[in-house]
């Protein structure tokens, strides 16, 4: 299936100038949504974009739930509606949308092997009993976060950032990482949202899919180009009063909750004006989770501000978003996008640093570790580090700790496991004419020699460390033998029983 070219796919009816447009970007497959649902096998069985009727016919929610149950992956085709779009520049935005569409129905199928098994289907044969027992979720097209990155326990018992923002409390933190219970999992993605690392990710939406903003957005505009992250309830809402076919962008999500950092920024790296977070319903049970990603996000207020770019959370309905969209000005600083193979946390400092004039320290987003005069260079933090942010370079006359902000989590971990007490870690500045992936001394200390034959035996501070507190303890021939190389040492040990 990886192979497979995804088809085009037209609902019918449909207006004349969608068609003409599909028919430029590929031969299009017309179909009636009567026999979509009747032999869907005969379309949907490869990857496909399925352009809906101006009617929304069929609701591709609907026909996902009329597949659950077939041999056929809902993930294989992506549904699109572009009747929406209105004003002279439709066609150029609508075919920026289906090539996208096309080329992300093009990689579905690699990303998709690994989430078919999280598609869960009710028994072949079950009871009225355990029918009525089941529950309603598992009817269900699941979008709860998935563990798809290398996360391990001791990461994950040190940073605890899924756990502690999820509003369920449905995380909990094992040997192999976080374990989510999908029962009482309310697919709000928070936890994706502050994940660091991108281990955990949604099925259903990836920060690299904002990236086609920037095609969308005309090079000369007089109003300005807002992406607006919200739920299905809230593009439906929209929809009714046309908000999007102005300058609003709605970008649908799971939740606004799963907007994280890494979306924000890219949105606002494609050169939009304004980027917003929309809840449309106050009594919705992920209100919590819209509640802490607000907070969460709003520490990217002075690196947008910087960029021109407007930030904004949003309620209160359709009105609410119109009202706000008229608040923000025309001029949003747009850059190349960061190439989409680069890992996840590189990739968010890169897009950060493109839209930072002047250095800005942001919560949660670079830290920096110094080490006081107690540190040995014993190396403790080096080896448990789990992000591999400390190395311990062994030269020929000095020992380095080496430290890269890059790859630093802010965990906490080495301030932890520190015999000597003698790390801190706290926010750090982030500066675009810096790179925090260049290592940067933190220690250094001359090695210091065996007193027999003159061979390194590691960094003096350590020795000394050693020998001084075995002295301490009145073990002055356990003190010598740590001034002593390991050939020595042992030399030493077989004089003692001759």
């Amino acid at each position: 299936m990886s192979g497979e070219s995804p088809r085009l796919i037209v609902v019918t009816p449909t207006e004349g100038w969608i068609e003409e447009i599909s028919a430029k970007i590929s031969e299009p497959v017309r179909v009636s949504a009567a026999d979509l649902f009747e032999r869907p096998e005969d379309y949907l069985a490869g990857p496909a974009v399925l352009v809906l009727n101006p009617l929304g016919e069929p609701d591709a929610r609907e026909l996902r739930r009329a597949l659950s149950g077939s041999e056929i992956n809902p993930l294989t085709f992506t549904p699109v509606s572009v009747s929406h779009l209105v004003g002279p520049g439709r066609e150029a935005a609508a075919g920026a949308v289906l090539r996208y569409a096309l080329k992300w129905a093009e990689e579905a199928p690699r990303l998709t092997r690994r989430i078919r098994r999280t598609l869960r289907t009710p028994p072949k044969r079950i009871s009225r009993r355990e029918l009525l027992s089941l529950p309603r979720r598992v009817w269900s097209y699941p979008e709860a976060p998935r563990l798809v990155g290398a996360c391990s326990g001791r990461l994950a018992d040190s940073c605890r950032r899924c756990e502690a923002a999820c509003p369920a409390g449905s995380i909990s933190i094992g040997e192999g990482g976080p374990a989510i219970s999908e029962l009482s999992c309310k697919d709000c993605g928070l936890c994706a949202s502050v994940c660091p690392t991108g281990a955990l990710q949604i099925p259903t939406f990836s920060d690299w899919q904002v990236s086609h903003l920037d095609l969308l957005s005309p090079p000369e505009r007089d109003l300005p180009w807002i992406a607006l992250f919200t739920c299905d309830a809230g593009v439906s809402e929209l929809a009714r009063v046309k908000i999007h076919s102005a300058h609003v962008l709605p970008v649908r999500v799971p939740c606004a909750a799963s907007a994280g950092w890494n979306a924000i920024l890219r949105a606002a790296e494609s050169g939009v004006d304004g980027v917003a977070l929309y809840c449309p319903r106050m009594d919705c049970d992920r209100r919590d989770a819209y509640v802490k990603i607000v907070e969460e996000a709003s520490k990217l207020a002075p690196l947008l501000n910087q960029a021109g770019v407007a930030l904004q959370f949003l309620e209160g309905g359709p009105q609410a978003v119109a009202k706000a969209a008229e608040e923000v000005e025309v001029g949003g600083v747009g850059t190349s996008p960061t190439p989409l193979t680069i890992q996840r946390r590189r990739d968010l400092l890169s897009m950060a640093a493109n839209l930072c004039s002047r250095p800005v320290t942001i919560e949660g987003l670079l830290y920096a570790v110094e080490v006081g005069q107690g540190c040995t260079l014993c190396g403790v933090c080096a080896e448990k580090c789990p992000m591999g942010a400390l190395h311990l370079v062994e030269g020929e006359e000095l020992t380095s700790l080496t430290f890269r902000r890059d790859l630093c989590v802010g965990c906490g971990y080495c301030v932890e496991v520190c015999p000597e007490s003698a790390m801190k870690i706290h926010p750090a500045e982030l500066d675009p004419r810096e790179d925090p992936s260049k290592p940067r001394v933190l220690r250094s200390d001359e090695l210091a020699r065996c007193v027999e034959c003159g061979a390194p035996i590691g960094p003096k501070s350590l020795v000394m460390a050693v020998y001084t507190r075995l002295k301490a303890q009145g073990m002055d021939k356990a003190a010598e033998t740590a001034l002593l190389c390991q050939q020595c040492r042992a030399k030493k040990m077989l004089e003692g029983l001759a």
